[in-house]
């Protein structure tokens, strides 16, 4: 990787949330129509379901979908944010630096 380290598993996790919440910032500051979107971050990537409120909305739910190491950040961003309520993973993996030994 020329160098450069993989962010460590907590964090990359918390970006995925804070993708979440830039999601539901401009959702919030558009017209009001539920929509979805899909971003991807280390091989994973996220659904979410928006509700339409007097042209205020906000996530109501989202799906997160990894694959590989995107799938374990997926679990983990899922435990620490209530709004995931559906993970799709594929071949999760856990031979990152931070996994135990063994």
């Amino acid at each position: 990787m020329d160098g450069m380290e993989p962010l460590p598993d907590a964090l990359a996790a918390r970006v995925i949330s804070a993708l979440i919440d830039a999601y539901e910032a401009f959702v919030s500051g558009g017209n009001g129509s539920s929509q979805g979107a899909s971003t991807s971050s280390n091989g994973s990537s996220r659904g979410a379901s928006t509700s339409s409120n007097d042209s205020k909305s906000s996530i109501t739910s989202s799906c997160l979908v990894g694959h590989s190491r995107g799938a374990k950040l997926s679990v983990l961003a899922a435990a620490a944010d209530t709004r995931v309520t559906a993970l799709c993973l594929i071949d999760p993996v856990d031979n990152t630096y931070d996994a135990p030994a063994g």
